[in-house]
Order: C-alpha cells, then structure tokens, then sequence
C-alpha cells in the first residue's frame, strides 16, 4: 500500500492563495519559500513536494492568472459583429482581468525577474489563441486580410498590455486627461482600423 499524500489539493489552493498575498505586498521579490511557506501556514517542504520550488510555484501562478484572463473573454457574449466582439475583447474581457487581479497582471506582463525566469506558459498561449479566434472571425468577414491574425494579435495584445499598465499607475486620467473607458475604446479601435482591408 503507498504512502498517503501529506500535501493535497487544499495545500495547493492554500499556497497560491498565499502567494498572491504576498504578490499583493511587494511583488515577485516578495516570494521566498520561507515567507510563503509561513503565511501558508505550512512548512517549506510543501512547497517543494506541491510545485517543485519556486520556480514551479511561479508556474502555477501564471497558470492561474492566464486561466483568470481566458474565463474573462470566455464569458463575453459573440454577436454578429465581429469586429465590436474583437475591441471586447479588449475594453472589456482584458481589462476587467487587469484590474480585478493587477498582482497576477504584474507577474505575468510587467515583473522583469519573474519573466526572464520562465518560459510562457501555456495558459497564457491558450488565452492568446482566444483573441486570435476573433480576429480569424473578422477575417472571415473581410474586414482584414488573410493570414494577418498573429501579426494583429500581437499588435492589438500590446495595445492591451500598454493600457492596462498605464491605468494600473493611473497615467490614464492623471496624464494624458482622459477617461479611461475613452481612451481603451479609442485606442483599440484605431489599432483595428490600421489593419482593415482598404
């Protein structure tokens, strides 16, 4: 008979609870096996028998946090306008993300050590692939070219980043003047605009 699981699944919940705690302190840096290990109210053996250490530990979290986007634009309604489910995609589905999780946003776009740590995960492809499929959609209604959806995914992705980063410091009204609903409508659709077939 095998030795039971001392480290569960509620071990796992535990931890990466604790560990966006701790993100929501003082970032990345934050983590260490020993200080999560107590705000877990767990041992640092857990750590490494759940994720393997930390760098697994990281791994999870983006997981969770690409896991948290994709079920963002996964709730979005599609409509018969492709090209409004497309700019949702971003005013609505990425930012209402960035805003109601910004520790997760932070690791996983802005936090330079955890990043140059870790290859992108594969949630974070798969929440990418979700965009893609609206741009295949207006592709599909002729509005862009054929075969142009990574190249507008990348552009329209960073247009995403970009913003939620300046609203997260908020640069948004405090620099350039605006309102924030505006300026993601605004800037979205010109990115939009750019790439529509003439």
């Amino acid at each position: 008979m095998g030795r039971p699981r001392v480290h569960d699944d509620k071990t796992e919940r535990d931890l990466l609870a604790a560990a966006e705690g701790l993100l929501a302190e003082g970032g990345a840096q934050a983590l260490s096996v020993r200080r999560l290990a107590e705000a877990a109210g767990t041992t640092p053996r857990a750590i490494y028998s759940v994720f393997g250490g930390m760098d697994g530990l990281l791994q999870a979290l983006f997981r969770v946090a690409f896991n948290a986007l994709s079920a963002d634009l996964d709730a979005l309604p599609v409509t018969d306008d492709p090209e409004a489910d497309l700019l949702a995609a971003g005013s609505q589905g990425f930012r209402h993300w960035a805003k109601t999780h910004p520790d997760l946003f932070r690791l996983a776009f802005t936090d330079r050590e955890s990043r140059v740590r870790l290859e992108p995960a594969e949630a974070g492809l798969q929440a990418f692939g979700r965009l893609l499929a609206r741009i295949r959609r207006c592709i599909d209604a002729g509005l862009f070219p054929p075969g142009s959806e990574f190249e507008i995914g990348l552009a329209f992705n960073a247009m995403c980043e970009g913003l939620a980063s300046m609203e997260a410091r908020n640069q948004l009204m405090a620099q350039v003047g605006r309102d924030p609903d505006a300026t993601w409508e605004s800037s979205l659709r010109a990115v939009v605009r750019g790439y529509r077939r003439a």
